[in-house]
């Protein structure tokens, strides 16, 4: 094999192995992006439902009271 097609193969491993690295450089950017996404939207998630419990803990307390005062009638 003559020089320069050792020197071609070289640079073609070489360029393989900079694009796999570029490739799992972004893939691994866009899987922390997916994770904040996520994290974010689980968040958005719980505060909503924990929203909810809260009006139907007032909407409970707001019965039992009316409740107390017609027993106390």
């Amino acid at each position: 094999m003559e020089r320069w097609q050792q020197r071609a193969e070289v640079d073609g491993t070489q360029n393989k192995g900079r694009e796999q690295a570029k490739r799992s450089r972004r893939e691994w950017k866009e899987a922390k992006e997916r994770e904040e996404v996520n994290k974010k939207a689980n968040k958005e998630e719980l505060e909503s439902e924990l929203e909810k419990e809260k009006t139907e803990r007032k909407k409970e307390t707001k019965r039992i009271l009316e409740k107390l005062e017609k027993l106390e009638k």
